[in-house]
């Protein structure tokens, strides 16, 4: 499990972000994080923190704002961090990076091939099929290359020997109900490439979406972590929105990811509502929501100006406040009141005849609040 922290997170946020993470982790998934911060202080502070909580391994990038005058600044920078830590280390030659002075492949390949050489330097992330040839054969027999583009699984697997796979945007075409992926690239791993195909194929509507919406920002250097999160949303994950500046996900790239999702056999969550706020907050605002209406009101009485009765069902499409306390109301009570009543008389010059501002003009007389209604105006 990878966790990105360069995501909107504040410093404080990520180190609890990553605490969680490897406790809920514990020993049965291995977690890493990546080290792509604002500054190389503030990566070497994550990295401290991640191992000191159990996080085991680190994906290693580099700052926005780090522009190196010469290739060996490159390898200085990462030498230092990967010395720094016991924890496995995963490099990443992206050409995210300010580096395709160096190299066309965005990643002076000869600093690849050194950091190679470090003892705790176990893996290579890559995303372009040019890249991954030419450092299979530069440091195939040293260290994993992995690749996190789930199409080209079948071929790296068969005609490099390719054992991981990761880290990408995966509930693009799963969910903890159906496992596609997961089955998908054990079948690959185990030999059976017939049956690993006909996922493959069975994720198509999936992969065309996914990629037409990914591909408009990742070689810009980032990506819509919102639409992610949507993605992640849709299958179970909590969602919520990240800080500015962020990337939108607008509501016909959700109906169209919904689509694709049904189009795979996932039925998809439902409530945008839910997206928004994450749903562990949805669900507590709900349950508040739920708990404050409940009350059971079979055993009040209700009565207009003149005295007579109302039936509940008088007050259909009405705000109904109840006030505690009898004639002996505190201050809170005396205040809220006259701003009731001046509703209540906007809301019947709008709609004539409604009769609500002497049902509120009762009301407070009856529970001793001052009103500012006139009730001989109503109707």
């Amino acid at each position: 499990m990878m966790c990105a922290t360069e995501t909107g997170l504040t410093l404080p946020e990520a180190k609890q972000f990553l605490a969680i993470a490897a406790d809920e982790a514990g020993d049965k998934i291995i977690v890493t994080t990546s080290l792509i911060l604002d500054s190389f202080d503030d990566n070497m502070e994550l990295m401290r923190h991640a191992e000191e909580v159990g996080v085991d391994g680190i994906l290693l990038g580099y700052p926005p704002q780090f522009h190196s005058h010469t290739a060996e600044e490159i390898y200085e920078v990462t030498r230092q961090f990967c010395e720094a830590t016991g924890m496995h280390v995963t490099l990443y030659p992206s050409p995210h990076f300010h580096f395709n002075r160096f190299h066309n492949s965005g990643f002076p390949l000869e600093i690849v091939e050194r950091l190679a050489e470090i003892e705790n330097v176990v893996a290579i992330k890559v995303g372009e099929l040019g890249l991954y040839t030419d450092l299979y054969r530069l440091v195939g027999d040293k260290v994993l290359l992995g690749c996190p583009v789930e199409r080209y699984a079948p071929l790296l697997i068969q005609g490099f020997g390719m054992q991981w796979m990761g880290a990408g945007c995966y509930e693009a075409f799963q969910s903890p109900e159906r496992r596609y992926l997961v089955d998908y690239f054990n079948l690959l791993l185990a030999g059976q490439t017939a049956e690993a195909m006909e996922i493959y194929w069975k994720l198509a509507p999936a992969r065309q979406t996914f990629e037409q919406q990914f591909n408009q920002t990742v070689m810009t250097g980032t990506y819509n972590w919102q639409q992610q999160k949507f993605y992640q949303w849709c299958v179970g994950g909590n969602s919520g929105l990240t800080r500015q500046p962020a990337m939108k996900v607008h509501t016909w790239e959700m109906e169209m990811t919904k689509m694709a999702f049904r189009m795979i056999d996932i039925e998809p969550r439902e409530s945008v509502d839910e997206f928004i706020v994450g749903r562990a907050n949805y669900r507590r605002q709900k349950t508040a929501a739920d708990n404050y209406l409940s009350v059971d009101v079979s055993g009040l009485v209700f009565k207009d100006a003149a005295d007579q009765e109302l039936a509940i069902s008088a007050f259909a499409g009405d705000v109904v406040v109840l006030y505690g306390g009898g004639q002996g109301g505190g201050r809170g009570r005396q205040k809220m009141g006259p701003g009731i009543s001046r509703a209540a008389h906007k809301r019947q010059r709008a709609i004539p005849g409604s009769g609500l501002c002497g049902r509120v003009a009762r009301f407070c007389a009856q529970a001793g609040v001052e009103e500012e209604c006139d009730p001989g105006s109503d109707p």
